[in-house]
């Protein structure tokens, strides 16, 4: 038997219907072939996003080799800073960026100097025989701790936690270059952490700021008594001394951008 015919409006109901977009009311098929137009806007976008990341790699090379002290120190905050950025930047933003890098400037510094310091004296002198770094054929391990302790006090101490505030505050601007929003987590974190070291450093050297570089001088003259101290190594002095004590408690004076 012959199926019934089926009525033309059901047979137009079950033609496919057409899918539509509310951006479009071409119907859906295989792609279509992109115009010249679009491909050169694609290919223009697509350099130039290429060689802004190649600028910013540039960029943040230039500040790692700056952090790591292989540039000149002098390096400026402007220096590493695209020419578009610091157009788009209003002159307040400007300032206070450049405070930021002379904060980050000066710390890393002032550990590199603890450091250099540490290693030209602390370590040596640690090292050295107590009869000798004393001064007395009947001195001991006592007298040498003695004499250590009163020449560095608590340096050593103090040097990790400023070394990991350093370190910190290196992956922030990393993180943050060219425009740094906020350190002021990082910094309250060390003072709370160093508050009690620096105190006790303090109370000792302001008693007796030149003690430091007596002792250098005195225990290094002992040990090598035929090699005066290098002229580094003094600058080093000075700065175990009269940095931590002086400019320093100057610098806490002066308000720090958050």
């Amino acid at each position: 038997m012959q199926p019934p015919p089926q009525d033309s409006k059901a047979l137009r109901a079950e033609e496919p219907t057409p899918i539509r977009s509310g951006a479009s009311t071409q119907t859906t098929g295989g792609p279509s072939a992109p115009s010249s137009s679009s491909s050169s806007t694609a290919a223009a976008g697509s350099t130039t996003f290429a060689l802004e990341l190649q600028a910013q790699n540039a960029t943040l090379d230039r500040l790692r080799r700056w952090q790591a002290g292989a540039l000149p120190a002098s390096l400026e905050w402007h220096e590493l800073v695209p020419p578009s950025v610091l157009l788009a930047l209003d002159p307040p933003t400007a300032e206070r960026q450049g405070l930021l890098w002379e904060i980050f400037r000066s710390e890393m510094e002032y550990v590199r100097n603890l450091e250099a310091g540490l290693n030209g004296f602390f370590t040596p002198l640690s090292l050295a025989p107590p009869s000798v770094l004393v001064g007395s054929p009947t001195a001991g391990e006592a007298d040498r701790r003695a004499f250590i302790h009163e020449t560095f006090f608590n340096l050593a101490a103090i040097f990790p936690g400023h070394s990991q505030m350093v370190y910190r505050l290196q992956e922030r601007q990393l993180e943050s270059h060219p425009v740094v929003d906020a350190i002021a987590d990082i910094l309250i974190e060390a003072l709370i952490e160093l508050l009690q070291p620096y105190e006790l450093y303090l109370k000792q050297y302001v008693a007796d700021l030149l003690g430091a570089e007596k002792g250098c001088l005195v225990g290094w003259t002992r040990l090598t008594p035929a090699l005066p101290p290098p002229l580094p190594l003094l600058s080093q002095i000075a700065i175990l001394t009269l940095r931590p004590v002086c400019a320093r408690n100057l610098r806490a004076t002066r308000p720090l951008p958050t």
